[in-house]
């Protein structure tokens, strides 16, 4: 089973490398949302999860991809629940992204 999982790591690695060197933001913040999963669920390693997670935060905060910013979301409070914490921080983000309180990123997409 370790080698399947190694294996996984190794793919999601190379699928970042990829896409950095492409200049794809999108898909570079996915890998590392994907990444940040990982290091949460299999290895427990919460710093790396955390920081992974801010990066990918990082590049999705003037885009207009509302899925993956929602998935980004739930990953943020996954790791706050790991780290004993509530998800809400997640909720209070959320707002800050496009610097309209109380609104969701799905409403602000639409126009």
């Amino acid at each position: 089973m370790m080698g399947r999982i190694e294996e996984a790591r190794e793919h999601l690695d190379r699928a970042l490398a990829i896409h950095s060197e492409a200049g794809s933001i999108i898909h570079r913040a996915r890998d590392l949302r994907e990444l940040a999963s990982f290091e949460r669920q299999v290895n427990g390693n919460l710093d790396a999860a955390d920081q992974m997670a801010h990066e990918a935060e990082r590049l999705l905060r003037n885009g207009n991809d509302v899925l993956e910013r929602a998935r980004l979301l739930c990953e943020l409070g996954h790791l706050a629940l790991a780290r004993g914490g509530t998800g809400g921080m997640s909720w209070a983000r959320r707002r800050s992204w496009r610097g309209e309180p109380g609104a969701s990123p799905i409403a602000n997409s639409a126009g």
